[in-house]
């Protein structure tokens, strides 16, 4: 254990320069004492060689890490790793000894930092872990074995909880959440036609009721004149114009979703039979909402349902709302404006570091085989090139 101070408990550590020296000209093994944790970009801890460069650090277990030590380390003997500047060719190499090195590292930081009295459940984690003000789920969870078996042989991070039986999973890209485990266990053309059509799904979840309101409300030139013209006998006497229609149409269904997900499977059918059809007849025929506006935000609803995770299902809803809003201001053009901010927020997204858009930005060939495709397995022959360097095939001679 460390030696305590009032309101300070500190460790220590043991460098060996293996061959280097430090900042202040030491060769030798050098103590050096902590609290809690210790970045190595403190000038005490700072290596050089001659004609090396400075790999990182191996501990006592054999993990290689190269940013910080925490309380774990306690009593251990860091060792530094060297890689020879001939022998890479007068090429830098890679300041990690590998990709995955660096994403386990920030993982194990930012867990050292948690400070809390108990952590129940995973989902802990996964808010803790998660970026502020970011309504898309850059960090995910499962408690299936095969999901949690793929993404340690892609080379991501998992976390387990104590009395837990979900698995958290670091990092999380942007086109996981269109793939499901059972796409593996399927033909390779039938599960392109079903990822194509959760795309579609999303697109249509967060779209369809802004374009909607776009093309009724400002660019009545952009569909045949007998739509139009039906689309203003259906909407006649309705007191309200499409946006709250489309917003009350909403509240109600999101009324209904939470209905249903608390109530016990027989109750919550009944209430879904009762919201679909008494209360969505029953505004038609009273004249609050129009019978097009029911189709079209219940198109997007469904739409959204195929999406099981809640931080995606959340992000559906509130960028809905953002886009609707846009187009009851400016029309298509304030649509089209959304959708470039949509991409740019996208574009700037990462999850530990790695780009959230992956395999699309940056974009990588290999990549789109296994996200908006889905290739034979046999084509399938590399690993995510961000989040491993080392053992990056996954199979060859099949």
């Amino acid at each position: 254990p460390g030696t305590s101070t009032p309101g300070t408990t500190t460790y220590s550590a043991k460098f060996n320069p293996n061959g280097g020296k430090f900042s202040d000209g030491i060769t030798n093994t050098k103590t050096i004492k902590y609290t809690n944790k210790k970045y190595f970009t403190d000038n005490d801890i700072v290596v050089t060689r001659n004609g090396y460069k400075f790999l990182g650090w191996k501990n006592n277990s054999g993990d290689t890490f190269n940013r910080y030590i925490d309380k774990s380390d306690n009593g251990s003997t860091l060792t530094a790793i060297w890689k020879s500047n001939s022998s890479s060719g007068g090429t830098t190499p890679s300041p990690n000894p590998d990709i995955g090195d660096e994403t386990k590292c920030e993982v194990r930081k930012k867990l050292s930092e948690i400070e809390i009295d108990g952590i129940i459940d995973a989902s802990y984690i996964t808010e803790i872990l998660s970026s502020k003000n970011i309504v898309l789920p850059l960090i995910t969870e499962t408690e299936r074995p095969d999901l949690a078996t793929m993404s340690l042989l892609e080379g991501k991070v998992l976390i387990a909880v104590d009395n837990s039986p979900y698995m958290v999973i670091i990092p999380t890209f942007f086109s996981d959440l269109f793939s499901a485990p059972e796409d593996y266990y399927q033909r390779s053309k039938n599960v392109t036609f079903t990822r194509i059509i959760r795309i579609t799904a999303f697109l249509l979840a967060i779209l369809l009721p802004a374009f909607f309101i776009a093309i009724t409300t400002y660019n009545h030139e952009t569909i045949p004149l007998t739509l139009i013209i039906n689309f203003a006998a259906q909407r006649q006497g309705v007191p309200f114009p499409s946006i709250i229609e489309a917003l009350l149409m909403i509240l109600i269904f999101e009324i209904l979703r939470e209905s249903d997900i608390r109530m016990p499977s027989l109750g919550g059918s009944a209430i879904s039979i009762l919201g679909a059809i008494v209360l969505g007849d029953a505004a038609v025929s009273a004249g609050i909402v129009s019978p097009i506006m029911v189709i079209v935000v219940a198109t997007s609803a469904m739409c959204s349902l195929m999406f099981s995770h809640i931080s995606m299902v959340n992000a559906i809803r509130f960028w809905r709302i953002i886009f609707m809003l846009f187009s009851t201001i400016l029309g298509l053009p304030g649509l089209y404006f959304c959708m470039f901010l949509f991409v740019i927020y996208l574009s700037s997204l990462k999850s530990f570091g790695k780009p959230y858009l992956y395999p699309f930005a940056p974009f990588n060939f290999e990549g789109i085989k296994d996200t908006l495709l889905k290739q034979n397995i046999k084509e399938i022959k590399k690993r995510n090139p961000l989040l491993t360097d080392k053992n990056i095939t996954r199979s060859k001679n099949l």
